[in-house]
């Protein structure tokens, strides 16, 4: 990411009522590589950001398209003096196979232990 990519920037403090919603559409539907970031806003107040959109607190993600996506309101990796970001990173979401076989593999490891100690 380059920190002269066009964006929208706030001087000063940047206030996300509660109530606001993040609404995004999907140009060209490409599959992303993990870690691919995409900033929103850039701020320069040299605080920590507190608000958040409805229903994405700092951390959590959001599907759009093919792709996942994390939101992060003072992204620690894209710092640049007293700017802050608010940023999407795509990320790596495991299909629910990997979580299915998670969960019988520790099905089987606690039927194990329980009939180990009988």
């Amino acid at each position: 990411m380059n920190a002269d990519t066009e964006h929208p920037r706030k001087e000063g403090r940047l206030n996300i009522d509660s109530l606001a919603t993040l609404t995004l559409g999907v140009v060209n539907d490409t599959v992303l590589q993990p870690g691919e970031k995409f900033v929103l806003f850039d701020f320069n107040d040299g605080q920590t950001m507190v608000d958040h959109f409805g229903g994405l607190p700092d951390g959590s993600t959001l599907n759009l398209g093919q792709n996942v996506y994390e939101i992060l309101y003072n992204d620690p990796d894209v710092q640049l003096g007293s700017t802050s970001f608010i940023t999407l990173t795509s990320v790596v979401v495991p299909e629910p196979s990997t979580w299915t076989l998670l969960g019988l593999g520790a099905a089987a490891t606690l039927v194990h232990r329980v009939r180990r100690r009988k």
